[in-house]
């Protein structure tokens, strides 16, 4: 067969041969004949009004058939179909006195006859098995839409049920990457960025490791910056194991490659082009490895773009990432907050980072770390940055009567026990201006102190904060230690506030937190209350705070 592919031999003296050797033997075709019959209506497709074709190739009369149901007798449709599907190997049973073999042996890909029956827009399915590829003239006015697997598929005759199903897999994903565009050889990426972000990423590579890592690609003269990131980017992916069957964003796939590369124990085995790939994407948080703490923010995960922070995270927890694992992007487009409110934040100017952290305290301690958290962010702004950042309890920071920070803080349990507590928190820093909605009640740390800060070294300064606070919340798991600082510069205290139950509400004066982090507000009887975060919220009387 090799013989006739390179054209070295005649066709009919090959298949004269073959029918010779193979007409004592071969594989027996009864399954084939079997799941045709059961699967195959031939009333069907004759009233479907589809025009159905078949190619085959009548080994006795050393011509190529080109049938349509038209020229199928009725009752004979099976036979034909089993005519088309004769392998080499099959044991070839004689069809009404007469030998056949797969058409695909002499006309790979029979184009020419859809071209010769007039249609324009065609979708062509290569699997690249053996056989011949006759040259069709395709015209202006025809659309042809080519899916193709750039993967091997396996041998024609292998009809193991698992590689079956996973070469379906593989048409699945190449027929969405024909449809939608998507970008990669091995991969499924969807093109979400432009190309000013490739170049970028590709700037940040010297001279020579671009060289270098075009030509261990094997990249064609010429490349451009989106290419080699694809390439570097599909490379790594194949070399760390991550999924090939599945859609990706640039992002998604890039996160993927960061997680493995963490967790690698033997980096020095990879290639050079992979730490090259991690450090050309982790721009934003290049000082934050220079952060003055033991574990928090011990690994950071940095987006350009990502739905939300917070889901992230909790995304790494169910995979196993470590205590104090940081995730912060410059964008996120679907964040959450409190009493499930989402939060569009599309500008680039502020910060939006999630804290990974494994208590081994009780569930009921959980809920004042959120406190925990709001005091630390206000610490650093008060003493470093000299802002007069004040607390609205529970979760947000303010300056004046706006709000310049929120923070989500979720917990998630395994048999009883605390598996995972995520601490999101959104602060705006070098924003300028706000929806007209939002104009009376945010702010930002540049409006407020008319000048620019660096997100990262905030963040920075924010874990080694928090990271001391937890600390010393953990040794005593209340917040004992913080009190009456907190009180201090609670903002609520000692106003008039609006107590939101989910089925009450009620006017009072905040008093302060107890040591449990609970807000204590007293009635107009006199009578203290005790307020949970989780259940309720507060309101000034007449403004936001």
């Amino acid at each position: 067969m090799e013989k006739l592919f390179r054209k070295e031999t005649p066709l009919t003296e090959v298949l004269r041969e073959l029918w010779k050797t193979l007409a004592d033997g071969g594989v027996d075709v009864t399954p084939l004949r079997k799941l045709i019959h059961e699967n195959v209506d031939e009333k069907k497709i004759r009233d479907s009004g589809i025009e159905f074709c078949i190619m085959t190739f009548s080994v006795s009369d050393m011509k190529e058939l080109d049938l349509s149901m038209e020229d199928i007798p009725e009752g004979m449709l099976e036979d034909f179909l089993l005519a088309s599907a004769y392998l080499v190997g099959f044991k070839n049973e004689k069809l009404h006195g007469k030998t056949y073999i797969d058409g695909g042996v002499i006309n790979n890909v029979p184009m020419g006859a859809l071209v010769d029956r007039g249609y324009e827009n065609i979708i062509q399915i290569r699997i690249f098995g053996p056989g011949r590829e006759p040259k069709v003239r395709i015209t202006d006015e025809m659309n042809v839409y080519r899916i193709a697997p750039h993967v091997k598929l396996g041998s024609v005759i292998e009809f193991h049920q698992r590689r079956s199903r996973q070469n379906m897999r593989i048409g699945y994903y190449d027929a969405q990457r024909m449809l939608y565009g998507l970008k990669g050889r091995i991969y499924y990426i969807e093109q979400t960025e432009e190309e000013c972000y490739y170049k970028t990423r590709i700037s940040r590579l010297s001279e020579k490791e671009r060289i270098e890592t075009a030509f261990e690609l094997r990249m064609a003269v010429g490349y451009t910056e989106e290419e080699l990131y694809l390439t570097m980017l599909e490379a790594c992916a194949k070399l760390l194991h991550i999924q090939k069957y599945k859609i990706y964003t640039e992002q998604e796939l890039y996160a993927q490659i960061c997680r493995r590369y963490e967790r690698a124990k033997e980096k020095e085995e990879f290639p050079g082009f992979v730490s090259l790939l991690v450090r050309i994407g982790r721009d934003y948080v290049t000082d934050l490895m220079e952060m003055n703490t033991r574990w928090a923010g011990g690994t950071v995960y940095s987006y350009e773009e990502i739905d939300s922070t917070n889901a992230e995270a909790l995304r790494l927890a169910k995979e196993g990432e470590s205590h104090g694992t940081l995730v912060v992007a410059k964008k996120q487009y679907a964040g959450r907050g409190r009493r499930g409110r989402t939060w569009e934040s599309e500008d680039e100017e502020n910060i939006y980072m999630s804290l990974l952290l494994r208590p081994e305290f009780s569930a009921g301690k959980a809920p004042m770390l959120t406190l925990v958290m709001a005091y630390s962010v206000a610490k650093v702004l008060r003493e470093q940055e000299n802002l007069d950042v004040t607390i609205k309890w529970p979760n947000d920071l303010v300056i004046g009567k706006k709000k310049i920070c929120g923070i989500l803080t979720e917990m998630k349990m395994e048999e009883n026990k605390i598996s995972s507590v995520i601490i999101g928190v959104g602060i705006n820093v070098n924003v300028e201006s706000f929806p007209r909605e939002l104009r009376d009640k945010a702010t930002s740390l540049r409006r407020e102190a008319g000048r620019e800060f660096c997100c990262t070294d905030l963040i920075a300064k924010i874990m080694e904060s928090f990271e001391q606070n937890y600390n010393y919340f953990s040794e005593v798991e209340d917040l004992s230690f913080i009190q009456e600082e907190y009180n201090e510069i609670l903002v609520n205290c000692g106003k008039q506030v609006r107590i939101l139950e989910p089925h009450n509400e009620y006017e009072a004066v905040a008093l302060g937190i107890n040591e449990e982090g609970e807000l204590l507000v007293e009635k107009e009887t006199g009578e203290i209350e005790r307020v949970f975060a989780g259940e309720v919220s507060v309101r000034g009387m007449y403004e936001y705070v």
